[in-house]
């Protein structure tokens, strides 16, 4: 059976009298039967505020009461996690020959089926029928099943590991998407929970097991890591101010690095909200008009903007706390107005609107705070019924359900006269009514307030709910201070109580540092951080790592273990230089590296300095190297004729039609140099015509094209080790091994072995440097020539209908298209005044740059913001393509200033597409990883040969899905439309598009196409027997995924991964949406296109390393103690220690 989680509650067998039971974690009050809850270790109290009595918490046995408990297990077979051998033992712990400590955890008995049978059978399999008569019986705990066998037989689903039952089994293995917690019976047939309800971990009627009923209780690292961070800086302001409240956030992955400052932002903002409407109440000591509260928090908010705005010199150095407190929901909002709407919100309850909501709910409802309508206030009976839906169902009503919801028959003079009274309020367009500030007041719990409590639900109501008698019949009086419920001791401990008052109000700002930032943006922060009073918390990776000084900086957060000891000390490095003492907080993630280095701490700390490989032979290093050594040649060996002349603030470049080969000076005498060349703009060079004032560089490398190769060879006319790297002139190889000291590797000519770039930097020239800016705006061209086709055909549609709902519509669309026309306008405006070097370091071509560029192969983004404004990420440096695929996969949110934009459309490299697919055939062998069927509604994968669906009984058709290697992306911000035919906008690319967005996760997968050995060695026991050997070499690798899943901000998770697909349409660049529960799909860009006319593609991306696979030593005793010495090829001996898997000695790998 395989199961991705299970959830469960063990039971425990009592020594002393053989007892089987659960261990209880709530109970209730023996004497009025509200619940309890702990204070301490020992001790529950009872809720209820008229009640209060204590209870011992008993560890024990509940029939004999001794604490002689140990787990209850089912003697079967375990196995040892560490070597894979099995174990039958009575014993729940043993050891293992090969030394490990190996525990039972068969922890999960049967249960039966009748409701009222709390027995449990700790077998193997049931012995025939439970004493209560039961026959049936299914495992206990959650399961989420994932993985399914379905007989083709006989139709019946098991789970993998069990037998259908039937004569002639065919069985179909599928891996579903669960939504929801199931079980199994004992001939592993799929069942509800709720049909065995002894085996749920804690049962309630009517509540359906989904997967995210258990989310509350687990907390993410993310968390875990900025909760630590928030208490530690705000209680460092406290005692030192803003200036010292410093922390420095280290993490490998783009995603984690803007998902920590996020997570850092939110509940900052959510506890700011708090602490300024409780701080105003407090201070006015007994009950105030609610609006003079929101006065003093817009006090309060402009003295804490000036508090942190001292640093002027730079531009981040002004903060707006207003604008910060706005959300991503209201961006468009005026501040004051959306800063008054989330105060209400978190005043008093509120209609659901899954837009709009407070993560946290109105204070009034945790004890914090009471409301109450103006005791000056006099309503008639009429007036009443308007308010009641208001305060009984939450605030803010569409006037047309407040006239149906209050029963009167003519409620609009009544509405319209407490509208008129200040008792009532709309918004502009008069059609969403609420309860007026200005006609409430509020007070701190234990100031005179009449809250009122109900246990069985944790929650208060207020003097304006009770002067209605919404509250429920059985609730008691509150009897709580406000202090009383920030005490975690106290039995009503209100945690939003709590944040509200730990700490005076104040606002920790977050910032992102990363690589992809723009450089004078980058300064900008590292001064702030180092001078100003913000920001509080730097979320960063390892472009901190080395290169920045912050003396005074003495707290870290490293999230997850760096990715090697280098990085690890150079991280920690950056804190304590001043006081020579520093706090650094680690956070371990959910990875094999994390959890040992969590139990094995003292193997990362107890560390030294390794070299770090450079490796100068790296295909892509040369590829661009080459590419940028042609301009050497050409600088060094010829003039051109170019003249730049000045015409007022206007450039012009005269002649660039001749060129010479070592011209003598007097000749060269006022040509430009080609470095002054690139630095023109691009209208000034003439790019956009057929002959640039660069166009002569053609005629240049192909007339000398034998000389730029000879030019190329030379500087490879050498041999290197491919292992160490070490270099070798024709009279210094002896042999096809490298000589250096404890390296063996092999000898190769760089000449030989990189031919084909030295042909490919002297080919594609031309293509790369020249053509490029005319196909790149040409395809701009042809893209707006679309839209303007689309908007004329619109027009056309406009002026025929006679429904003026549809025109209006109709001009809505048009007047969209006619913005994304302005703005790619504005970019071919841009680009012709951008200088030639910028637009290549702003462009796909953007490797071939003049600048130290990652050379590793990457992807593109391409961001569309606000106005349908086009910003190439970070200066277009794009992403590694190893990350691209986990963070800008198609359909992935990408975090950008607060704002979630969503990857719409997905350009593929098609030259490297076919090459990693053609490479995938010749190393791997595996046809159908290189291309393979699959069908777009279950997501089961087929051979080429198969005709149809085998799994589901969708009427769609199979999709070839390929290997595909991404080249570009554009993302949207989620609110605006990708589509050039409708207003679809990005956000519904998601599963629950009415749900905000937080972050996708796509499941990469890794296969390992082939190893090429270059070192062996060879374990030698005490007696000089060979007991094993050891392999280091070359490694292929793909890195591929084909799906993604959505999460979202209310923590719910999309039930089933949502497919990779591409639009078949000629030059479109979409992605296909699919809507499961009404079986449609459709195209990002264009909803005319056939959505099933191409393929599901295979993101993926090749790479090489170098590794040390694990030992094979078949004949090394298990029983061995001393460590085995170890041989290499060359003849050196090391030593291998199992403890800390590395190999350690006189080698240097």
């Amino acid at each position: 059976m395989e199961s991705l989680k299970i959830t469960f509650s063990p039971w425990h067998e009592c020594t002393d009298c053989g007892h089987v039971g659960r261990r209880q974690t709530i109970t209730d009050c023996d004497d009025c039967g509200a619940p309890t809850v702990r204070v301490d270790g020992d001790t529950a109290v009872c809720t209820d505020p008229s009640c209060e009595r204590e209870h011992v918490v008993a560890f024990g046995c509940d029939v004999c009461g001794s604490d002689a408990l140990v787990l209850q297990t089912i003697h079967q077979e375990f196995d040892c996690q560490d070597c894979g051998a099995h174990h039958l033992s009575e014993e729940s712990e043993i050891e293992c020959d090969c030394g490990a400590t190996v525990t039972n955890t068969n922890y999960l008995p049967w249960v039966c089926k009748k409701n009222e049978c709390d027995r449990v059978h700790f077998e193997t399999e049931p012995d025939g029928t439970c004493e209560c008569g039961s026959y049936t019986f299914a495992r206990a705990g959650l399961f989420e099943l994932t993985r399914r066998l379905e007989c083709q037989n006989c139709g019946e689903e098991v789970v993998a590991g069990y037998d259908c039952g039937c004569d002639d089994p065919e069985y179909v293995e599928r891996s579903v998407d669960v939504e929801s917690y199931g079980t199994f019976d004992t001939n592993g047939g799929i069942r509800a929970p709720t049909d065995f309800r002894t085996g749920v971990p804690c049962y309630h009627s009517g509540t359906s097991y989904d997967l995210n009923r258990y989310d509350e209780l687990r907390y993410s690292q993310n968390n875990l890591a900025v909760t630590t961070a928030q208490y530690l800086l705000r209680s460092v302001v406290d005692d030192e101010g803003f200036e010292s409240a410093k922390m420095l956030s280290f993490a490998d992955a783009h995603k984690d690095m803007k998902e920590l400052r996020r997570d850092f932002d939110d509940p900052e903002s959510e506890t700011v909200l708090d602490q300024l409407l409780v701080s105003a109440t407090v201070a006015a000591d007994g009950w105030v008009p609610l609006e003079e509260v929101f006065d003093d928090a817009f006090k309060t908010i402009a003295q804490l903007e000036a508090d942190l705005s001292t640093t002027r010199d730079v531009s981040e150095g002004m903060v707006s706390l207003h604008h910060k407190l706005k959300g991503r929901a209201r961006r468009n909002w005026e501040p004051e107005n959306a800063v008054r709407d989330r105060l209400l919100r978190r005043t008093i309850p509120h209609r659901f609107n899954r837009r709009y909501r407070e993560r946290d709910g109105p204070l009034s409802k945790d004890g914090v705070l009471d409301v109450r309508l103006d005791p000056g206030i006099d309503l008639s009976s009429d007036e009443r019924a308007i308010l009641r839906p208001l305060i009984e169902t939450g605030n803010r009503l569409h006037i047309e359900a407040l006239r149906d919801e209050s029963g009167l028959k003519q409620p609009t003079p009544v509405v319209q006269g407490l509208i008129k009274g200040g008792v009532l309020e709309t918004d502009e367009q008069g059609e969403w009514v609420s309860l007026s500030p200005e006609a409430l007041e509020v007070t701190e719990a234990g100031d005179g307030d009449d809250l009122w409590y109900d246990p069985g639900r944790n929650e208060t109501y207020s003097s304006l709910e009770s002067r209605f008698g919404v509250e429920p019949s059985d609730v008691r009086a509150y009897e709580t201070s406000l202090n009383e419920a920030a005490r975690p001791e106290h039995p009503r401990f209100s945690y939003r109580a709590f944040r509200a008052t730990y700490s005076p109000a104040m606002m920790l700002w977050a910032r992102e540092y990363l690589g992809l930032t723009d450089k004078q943006e980058r300064r900008n922060i590292e001064y702030l951080f180092k001078e100003g009073k913000h920001p509080h918390f730097l979320s960063s990776g390892p472009t901190m790592e080395v290169g920045v000084d912050i003396g005074s900086l003495d707290s870290l957060l490293l999230f997850g273990t760096p990715p090697n000891m280098n990085a690890y000390l150079q991280r920690v490095g950056r804190a304590g230089r001043s006081s020579k003492s520093a706090l650094v907080h680690s956070v371990s993630q959910r990875n094999p590296i994390d959890f040992y280095y969590y139990e094995n701490p003292i193997d990362l700390i107890d560390t030294s300095p390794k070299d770090v490989p450079l490796n100068e032979h790296n295909e892509e290093v040369l590829r661009v190297s080459l590419s940028w050594a042609v301009f050497d040649y050409v600088a060094a060996n010829f003039g051109i004729d170019w003249k730049i002349e000045h015409k007022g603030n206007r450039a012009v470049v005269q002649n660039g039609d001749r060129f010479e080969k070592h011209p003598d000076r007097t000749t060269v005498d006022g040509w430009s140099k080609l470095t002054a060349i690139r630095e023109q703009t691009n209208d000034v060079l003439q790019m956009d015509t057929r002959r640039p004032k660069i166009q002569v560089l053609e005629e240049l490398v192909h007339d000398n094209a034998d000389d730029i190769r000879k030019h190329l060879a030379s500087l490879l006319d050498y041999h290197y080790c491919e292992l160490c790297g070490l270099k070798y002139g024709d009279e210094q190889v002896a042999g096809d091994r490298c000589d250096e000291a404890d390296c063996s590797g092999r000898i190769r000519h760089a000449e030989t072995t990189f031919e084909g770039l030295i042909e490919d930097a002297v080919e594609s020239f031309a293509d790369r440097f020249i053509y490029h800016y005319f196909d790149y705006t040409e395809d701009l061209i042809d893209a707006q020539d679309e839209l303007y086709e689309k908007r004329r055909e619109l027009d056309r549609e406009r002026r025929r209908t006679r429904d003026d709902e549809e025109a209006e519509t109709l001009r809505e669309e048009i007047d969209r298209l006619r913005t994304q026309e302005s703005v790619i306008d504005d970019h071919l405006t841009d680009i012709r005044t951008q200088k030639y070097s910028e637009f290549f370091r702003n462009s796909r071509q953007s490797k071939y740059a003049f600048n130290m560029r990652s050379i590793s192969t990457s992807v593109g983004a391409t961001l569309v913001k606000e106005d349908y404004e086009r910003e190439p990420l970070a200066d277009s440096q794009g992403r590694d393509m190893r990350m691209a695929i986990k963070e800008l996969h198609p359909g992935a949110a990408y975090l950008h200033n607060d704002d979630p934009y969503v990857v719409s459309r997905a350009e593929y490299d098609e030259y490297q597409s076919e090459t990693t697919r053609q490479t995938i055939r010749e190393v791997d062998g595996d046809e159908q990883l290189a291309e393979e069927l699959v069908c777009p509604a279950c997501h089961q994968s087929y051979p080429r040969d198969t005709d149809s669906c085998e799994t589901c009984s969708a009427d769609v058709s199979l999709k070839p899905r390929k290997l595909a290697v991404l080249d570009s992306v554009t993302a949207y911000r989620a609110d605006l439309s990708p589509s050039v035919g409708d207003d679809f906008l990005a956000r519904e690319i998601y599963q629950d598009s009415d749900n905000e967005i937080q972050s996708t996760f796509a499941e990469r997968e890794t296969s390992v196409l082939s190893f090429e050995p270059v070192d062996e060695f060879t374990f030698e026991n005490d007696a000089g027997e060979e007991v094993g050997t050891i392999e280091y070499g070359d490694l292929k690798v793909l890195v591929h995924a084909t799906s993604f899943r959505a999460k979202y901000q209310t923590g719910a998770i999309d039930p089933r991964e949502t497919l990779f697909e591409r639009c078949g349409h000629d030059e479109c660049t979409g992605i296909i949406v699919r809507d499961q529960e009404e079986e449609t799909a459709r195209c990002t860009t264009d909803p005319e296109h056939d959505p099933d006319g191409f393929d599901a593609p295979r993101s993926s991306s090749v790479w090489d390393t170098r590794i040390r696979p694990v030992v094979s030593a078949s004949r090394w005793p298990t029983t061995m103690g001393a460590t085995p010495p170890m041989r290499s090829r060359t003849g050196s001996v090391l030593h291998f220690s199992t403890s800390e898997a590395s190999i350690s000695g006189n080698s240097r790998r």
